[in-house]
C-alpha cells in the first residue's frame, strides 16, 4: 500500500510540471510570411507554449503537427501548399489558441512581367484566377483597361460571383460582350460601376485613373472598409484632380490601395493600365476592416 501511495505521489508531482496550456495563457503566433511563393512547400514558423502540440492546416486540411520547443517557445514545420490560395491556420491542440495567415502559391508567370514593378501583383491575381494574361505567356501590363475588363477584375477581386442570368438595362446592351454581362450585372448590383448619363455602359471605353480610384473606393466600402488613419499623399497635378474623385482617392490612399506605384502625378484622365489596375485590385483583395 505504501508503494502504491509513493507511485501516486510521483505521478501527481510529474503532472504538476507537465506543460499545460490553459485557456487563459494559451497563445500561438505565425511569423513572417511572404505574399507569394513559387515553391510547393513553405516553412511555417511561430511561437506557442513550450511542449504543446501545434496543428498546422492548409485550406482546412491538417498538414502536420509539431511540438513547440523550450527555446523561446518556438516551432517550425514544412507544410505542403496548394496551387493558388493557401489559408494557413495554426492551432494549439486542446486550447482555443489560433493564428492564421494567407499565402499564394504562384502557378503562372508572364515573360513580359519579369522584374516589372507589378510582377508580384499580377502573378498573385493570376494564381487566384482573378486576372488573365493577354496571350499564352504575356500579361500586357502597359495596355489600357476597358470598362468591361475592369468589371470582371473588380468583381473577382472582391470574391463576388457573377450573375448567372444577367439582366442589364443599358441603352447599348447589344455592344456588351456575353462573357462580360454577368460581371457587369454584379458590379452594378453592388454599386461598384455605374452607367453614363445617357443610359449607356460603353464596355470598350477605357477606365481612367480617376475612375479606377473611385471604383476601388466603392469596393472598399462594399467590404466594410471606411476611412483609415494612414498617410495621405500629394501629387504634382493636385489642382487638376476632379472634385468628384477626391474623397474616394483619400480613402483608397489611406487604405493602402494607392501608393508610390501610382507616380508623382495623378493623371486623372489618362487610361488606367492593366498593371496599375492589378496593383490596386490585389490590395483590394487583401484589404481588411
Amino acid at each position: 500500500m505504501r508503494r502504491l501511495w509513493s507511485w501516486l505521489l510521483v505521478l501527481v508531482f510529474a503532472l504538476s510540471f507537465a506543460p499545460v496550456a490553459r485557456a487563459a495563457d494559451a497563445f500561438v503566433t505565425i511569423g513572417y510570411m511572404p505574399a507569394t511563393v513559387k515553391q510547393d512547400s513553405w516553412t511555417v514558423r511561430g511561437t506557442a507554449p513550450a511542449g504543446m502540440t501545434v496543428a498546422l492546416s492548409v485550406n482546412g486540411e491538417v498538414r502536420g503537427r509539431v511540438i513547440a520547443g523550450p527555446s523561446m517557445s518556438t516551432y517550425r514545420y514544412d507544410v505542403q501548399l496548394d496551387p493558388g490560395a493557401n489559408q494557413i491556420v495554426a492551432v494549439v491542440e486542446g486550447t482555443p489558441a489560433r493564428a492564421e495567415t494567407f499565402l499564394v502559391r504562384v502557378t503562372k508567370t508572364f515573360k513580359d512581367m519579369e522584374k516589372h514593378w507589378a510582377q508580384e501583383d499580377c502573378e498573385f491575381l493570376a494564381a487566384l484566377g482573378v486576372a488573365n494574361g493577354v496571350g499564352a505567356d504575356e500579361f500586357g501590363p502597359d495596355l489600357a483597361l476597358t470598362r468591361a475588363q475592369f468589371a470582371k477584375l473588380v468583381v473577382l477581386g472582391l470574391k463576388l460571383q457573377p450573375v448567372a442570368d444577367p439582366v442589364l438595362a443599358f441603352t447599348d446592351n447589344e455592344t456588351i460582350p456575353d462573357w462580360a454581362k454577368g460581371y457587369i450585372a454584379t458590379a452594378v448590383e453592388n454599386g461598384l460601376i455605374k452607367g453614363f448619363e445617357d443610359g449607356s455602359f460603353r464596355p470598350e471605353t477605357h477606365v481612367t485613373r480617376a475612375q479606377l480610384a473611385v471604383i476601388a473606393a466603392r469596393g472598399l466600402r462594399q467590404k466594410g472598409v471606411e476611412a483609415q488613419a494612414g498617410q495621405g499623399r500629394s501629387y504634382k497635378d493636385e489642382l487638376l484632380i476632379p472634385g468628384w474623385a477626391r474623397a474616394d482617392l483619400e480613402l483608397t490612399t489611406k487604405a493602402g490601395l494607392v501608393g508610390d506605384f501610382w507616380g508623382e502625378s495623378f493623371d486623372a484622365n489618362l487610361p488606367a493600365t492593366r498593371a496599375l489596375a492589378a496593383a490596386v485590385v490585389r490590395r483590394l483583395y487583401t484589404a481588411k476592416k
